[in-house]
């Protein structure tokens, strides 16, 4: 396993220099790199696929056999004060790729480039945000946070940035003010990053979210959540989702509180519209209730809107019904080869169960056995349509046949649009699938390439792409090909 380097110069070039740390003291441990600034991503290949490096030895490098091109110079050294770490950085001064000078070297030249490195803060060194941001503000009013800061490192020199904001919010990055007018009501995220100046290695971040307002007074919604029997549910969440806008994120708000003795409530609720969903169980958590979206609906898309103005405190009370336990029942059958008659082994067949009150759906799954028999038990709160593939059964005695059969629905279809609904009411038996073979086929294509001129061309790649197989049933399949040099 070896590499062979090509160079376009027949004398090659060398770059050497001093390395020194910012109290001029000579760097004696370190590597200095050479990175190729022709950066092919077209190929896959990056800046540093390709480059040279050197020790740094007694505060000097030097790099031999360089050929022309473009380069990025790279240092990553130590000092020899209990081989402190240095500052990693590019020519010239640049903590990043991105903003490096980029060095063009001819044939047959000496380059001498010096660098001197920042000693790095001693690895306790800390950046803290100590300053509490505001949760709120009103639409078209100037808003400002002035983020605070701490830092154990001697200098105390913090920089400031947003990482995450609206576009039109600014930072101060020297004194951490971040300074705002919001023009719609909504949500919006916020993400401030304080770091020690020149090493962002140490560095603070916080998180957090501005809910601006139209109304000057807020309104709220709040209500009781009960059983069947009007017994106090106080296990749960209700959650209040804002209307979401295209284009406009930041008004699809997501605001959940706990259930408690009295119910839910939130509060601060600016005008819009909205939609409330209540989710709860029993103490125990083993029993829960059909998740109910206002007003009385299980689906969201169902969900009725909430009007809210300014100002308005609307009341709504929900009654659950709780999941009963389900009965299970015995549901089995057989899956077999559609020519032969004889059961597959290691078939995964799968009841895809959508539940009868609330539509949500489940996935049940089991194999055959080998004679291609399965079983498994079913809860009866799911409507089923079942469903056998295979792409290869075990046949004999632990001896592998591979095989590709077409995916089958129950009842003898492909299409699950149209497959036989199982309600359970007893067991089920006879539930079988006969799974159709795909054909080994061996058919070929063959040809000649040639050129405008008529000129046969000795190198290609063809591609033959499947388009309308099978009884319209859709397959991505492509068949690849290459000419040769040999048949001309």
């Amino acid at each position: 396993h070896f590499a062979v380097r090509v160079n376009h110069c027949e004398e090659l070039s060398r770059l050497s220099g001093r390395v020194t740390d910012d109290e001029n003291e000579l760097v004696t441990q370190g590597q200095v790199y050479l990175f190729s600034a022709m950066n092919d991503t077209l190929n896959g290949k990056s800046y540093f696929d390709f480059y040279y490096s050197a020790e740094i030895k007694h505060g000097e490098y030097l790099i031999e056999d360089i050929d022309a091109g473009e380069y990025y110079l790279y240092f990553q050294a130590y000092s020899d004060e209990n081989s402190k770490r240095l500052k990693e950085e590019f020519y010239e001064n640049a903590s990043d790729i991105s903003d490096a000078t980029i060095i063009t070297i001819d044939c047959n030249q000496k380059l001498e480039i010096d660098a001197q490195l920042e000693k790095m803060p001693n690895w306790d060194t800390y950046v803290k945000i100590t300053s509490e941001a505001p949760q709120s503000t009103k639409i078209n009013q100037p808003f400002t946070y002035d983020v605070e800061a701490e830092t154990n490192h001697e200098s105390d020199d913090i920089k400031f940035e947003l990482m995450h904001a609206p576009e039109d919010a600014t930072i101060d990055a020297e004194t951490g003010l971040i300074s705002w007018t919001p023009t719609e009501n909504g949500r919006y995220q916020f993400v401030v990053s304080a770091s020690l100046s020149g090493f962002k290695e140490f560095s603070d971040y916080q998180d957090f979210a501005i809910v601006v307002s139209e109304c000057d007074v807020l309104g709220s919604i709040s209500g009781t959540v009960t059983d069947e029997n009007g017994n106090q549910i106080l296990h749960g969440m209700a959650m209040l989702f804002g209307e979401s806008v295209e284009d406009n994120a930041h008004n699809s708000t997501v605001i959940a509180v706990e259930l408690t003795n009295s119910g839910y409530k939130f509060e601060g609720i600016d005008k819009g519209t909205y939609y409330l969903v209540i989710q709860a169980y029993t103490e125990d958590s083993r029993h829960g209730y059909y998740i109910e979206w206002y007003d009385g609906k299980y689906d969201y898309l169902d969900a009725d809107p909430i009007e809210i103005d300014c100002g308005d405190d609307v009341t709504i009370d929900f009654e659950l019904e709780k999941i009963p336990e389900p009965n299970y029942y015995h549901v089995s059958g057989n899956v077999s080869d559609q020519n032969t008659g004889e059961g597959l082994s290691w078939v995964n067949v799968l009841f895809i169960g959508t539940e009868i009150k609330s539509g949500m759906q489940q996935g049940f799954h089991t194999m055959t056995d080998e004679h291609g028999n399965y079983s498994l038990e079913l809860p009866d709160n799911f409507v089923y349509t079942a469903k056998a593939a295979a792409s290869h059964y075990f046949k004999g005695n632990d001896s592998l046949t591979l095989g590709m059969y077409w995916p089958e629905y129950y009842e003898e279809t492909g299409d699950p649009n149209e497959a036989t609904e199982l309600t359970l009411t007893a067991d089920l038996e006879d539930i079988d699938f006969t799974l159709e073979a795909i054909a080994d086929y061996s058919n070929s294509m063959s040809g000649k390439l040639k050129g405008e001129s008529g000129d046969v061309i000795d190198k290609a790649m063809i591609v033959a792409f499947l388009i309308n197989p099978f009884d319209d049933e859709y397959n991505n399949f492509m068949y690849f090909g290459r000419t040769s040099e040999l048949d001309n």
